[in-house]
């Protein structure tokens, strides 16, 4: 299974490494591409463009889910009620705070 998955990877490295490639020689040397490929570069530049978006998108969710989380929390924090390691009726807080 881990084979299949790391297969799977490294074609997909391959594949958008051949993009990349076959971009950078049509931007470097104004080359156009045979006619035949020329609806295969189009699909690939198409393909890499949704795979960097949706790859965007993951960042994106995932920041916003651990800012919500954060804000939830700090919400649960706020609401916490704070207990003071003293008994407000036998000393005072200015006196814990003197002793201290």
């Amino acid at each position: 299974m881990q084979r299949n998955v790391a297969a799977s990877t490294s074609d997909e490295a391959l594949s958008s490494l051949r993009i990349h490639t076959q971009l950078l020689l049509i931007t470097l040397f104004k080359v156009s591409p045979i006619n035949k490929n020329n609806r295969k570069l189009r699909n690939a530049k198409q393909v890499l463009k949704l795979r960097q978006h949706n790859q965007h998108r993951r960042i994106k969710e995932n920041l916003s889910f651990k800012s919500s989380t954060l804000r939830f929390t700090m919400k649960r924090v706020s609401k916490m009620e704070i207990k003071f390691p003293f008994d407000s009726t036998l000393k005072s807080m200015e006196e814990v705070i003197k002793e201290i």
